[in-house]
């Protein structure tokens, strides 16, 4: 009859000490996943069924699975008593393959026995066979047995024949969703496969879904390569977009003809993962979140970045062919994507965190930001807000965190000089994300602060000296690590002068008389005064900016540079310092910072964090 089978019994064939030792390499492989049992092993009589995995944990071979396992099994435990005068034939592919097939078809009737199917349909009972099919790495079972893989090096090895698979088309399906989420989230492939066996059939998508939004290297977007921290509700609907995209994928599995090739498989999978890819390239650049005033956050740390990215080249060569260079890592974002509310009653609007997060007054920015914007004229509450955001975006927009470096007093008064130089000039762009136009803006007053005259005229320095306006210098020094802005302006204003002791002597000259004003300037701002005389912030304003202008000059007279023509030299400076145009350019460009040529590969118009949405 068709259903009658044989009990194997070892003490006559080594089917089951080869079994057994199948079974051993099996489990090592899945430490946790699979138990060590010996099962009770039959053949069939009728060699037209397949080995099927019973109830009771007894295992049925196919005919000519037993009889390949009986060979082997021979050769490995009886190898002692060949005659050495009539050495083994040698092996040939069809052995090979023969061999193969009957350590998969086995090894995969184990893993049925042991681990019972669960009552699945669909995308879900299609992950499942290829997963389980995927358990049994036939190669890694071969080589295991000491001393065998040696009688097929002369055909190219065990692994010159791959499979045969039991279900090849899940098999191949489920192979690419390895691969591919193995390259999304730095897990090696091992990990994933443990992950999914791991975890029960029914959950498979949830968890690896939730393993990619969380994982996914696109998303390891800050500085120092980690990953940003995105609002919790973000990252829920893109989990649930992923789990839907891997479903819809295998139910297509489900949908094909079940005899199908493992080149079908892969095939099905790669098309759908890509639904998967595009969700992921989505939600990296556009943020979708609940939380109140982040979409307004986002845009303005988007337009920061923007326009801090890229600037003109130094040198003339670059500079006169229009090449442009990365002041900030390309594809890489400087806001964590934390946004953080504060209700406590300080002066203070806003700061940037150490680990790059960002922290405003509930009431008088997040609420203000996140309110209609009806009014033809911004309020004064809403330009404090905008102004708070870019101060805080340009501060993070350098190599290094803030407070990641302790600064002191002069490099404290530098970077809040540039920062409030920064977004006086861009204060367009900023109201731009919330749709409104230079126009609107027109009627404000920009009060310089006494630091900030002073690191417009260093910027104007640096920039004639150049070829530079004064903003581009304001970016490039942004851009710089806070502990190292004052010595690379001193650089950038003796840029071309001859390398040597001189020259590193003037910079140290030069840096202790610049930190000494901003020292200074910063004191005039918080107290109306400096050190030495009873200023009001205006005059003291002046005078500082002239002592810089001053120092300069001496520095680069006593190492031969010459100046520019005082009278023009004099416009620059006051150009620099109130908002006008230098010389030279016209005045239209200077009050209305939208007009200046953009490089054509610089992207200003995008939604999310990164300016890429």
């Amino acid at each position: 009859m068709a259903d009658e089978r044989t009990y194997i019994d070892d003490i006559f064939v080594r089917t089951g000490s080869l079994a057994m030792d199948w079974i051993t390499r099996l489990t090592k492989t899945m430490p946790g996943v699979l138990p060590l049992d010996r099962p009770r092993l039959y053949r069939w009589s009728d060699a037209t069924q397949r080995t099927r995995a019973h109830p009771d944990g007894s295992i049925t071979l196919s005919r000519q699975t037993a009889d390949t396992m009986a060979d082997v099994g021979h050769d490995r435990h009886d190898a002692r008593n060949h005659d050495p005068e009539r050495p083994e034939p040698p092996r040939t592919m069809a052995d090979l393959r023969r061999v193969r097939a009957a350590a998969s078809d086995f090894c995969a009737a184990y893993v049925e026995s042991v681990l019972p199917r669960a009552e699945l349909t669909g995308a879900d009972q299609a992950l499942d066979i290829g997963v389980r099919g995927n358990m049994v790495d036939v190669s890694s079972i071969l080589h295991g047995m000491h001393g065998y893989a040696h009688h097929f090096e002369h055909l190219g090895g065990i692994d010159s024949v791959q499979g045969p698979d039991r279900s090849p088309l899940h098999q191949g399906a489920a192979a690419v969703l390895t691969a591919w989420a193995s390259r999304r989230t730095g897990l090696r492939p091992g990990e994933i496969d443990a992950l999914l066996r791991q975890t029960p059939p029914a959950q498979r998508f949830d968890v690896l879904a939730a393993q990619l939004a969380e994982r996914d290297s696109l998303q390891n977007r800050l500085p120092d390569g980690s990953r940003r921290r995105l609002p919790a509700d973000h990252l829920d609907r893109l989990k649930s977009d992923l789990s839907k995209d891997l479903r819809e994928t295998f139910a297509q599995v489900s949908f094909a003809d079940q005899t199908g090739s493992r080149a079908r498989g892969e095939q099905i999978a790669d098309n759908g993962l890509r639904a998967a890819s595009v969700h992921l390239r989505q939600y990296r650049d556009s943020i979708h979140t609940s939380q109140r005033g982040y979409r307004e956050v986002a845009g303005l740390v988007s337009a920061v970045q923007s326009e801090l990215a890229i600037g003109r080249g130094l040198t003339a060569a670059d500079r006169n062919s229009g090449v442009y260079a990365q002041q900030l890592k390309a594809n890489t974002d400087y806001w964590s994507g934390e946004l953080h509310e504060s209700t406590e009653s300080t002066g203070e609007l806003g700061a940037a965190g150490t680990d790059r997060s960002l922290t405003f007054d509930r009431d008088r920015v997040i609420e203000v930001l996140a309110g209609d914007h009806t009014e033809y004229w911004p309020s004064t509450e809403l330009r404090a807000a905008v102004r708070a955001v870019g101060t805080q975006a340009a501060r993070l927009c350098n190599p290094e965190g803030p407070g990641a470096t302790p600064l002191n007093a002069a490099d404290q008064a530098l970077e809040s000089g540039l920062t409030e130089e920064f977004v006086s000039r861009h204060e367009s762009q900023l109201f731009g994300k919330l749709r409104y136009i230079p126009y609107q803006l027109s009627h404000y007053d920009n009060t310089q602060t006494t630091t900030a005259q002073v690191v417009a005229t260093l910027s104007a320095e640096a920039g004639r000296r150049l070829g530079l306006e004064p903003h581009e210098v304001t970016a490039r020094l942004l851009t710089t690590p806070p502990a190292e802005r004052v010595d690379r302006a001193v650089a950038l204003v003796l840029e071309g002068e001859p390398a040597g002791p001189r020259l590193d002597q003037a910079k140290q000259a030069l840096g202790a008389e610049v930190r000494s004003v901003l020292t200074d300037a910063a004191a005039a701002d918080h107290a109306g005064k400096t050190r030495l005389h009873l200023w009001s912030q205006a005059s003291a304003g002046d005078a500082l900016s002239q002592k810089v202008t001053k120092a300069i000059g001496s520095t680069q007279r006593s190492l031969g540079a010459t100046r520019p023509a005082s009278n023009d030299w004099q416009q620059a400076v006051t150009a620099a310092t109130s908002g006008q145009a230098p010389p030279g350019r016209p005045q239209q460009d200077a009050q209305n910072p939208t007009n200046r040529r953009q490089h054509p590969g610089q992207d200003r118009s995008g939604q999310g964090p990164s300016g890429r949405g």
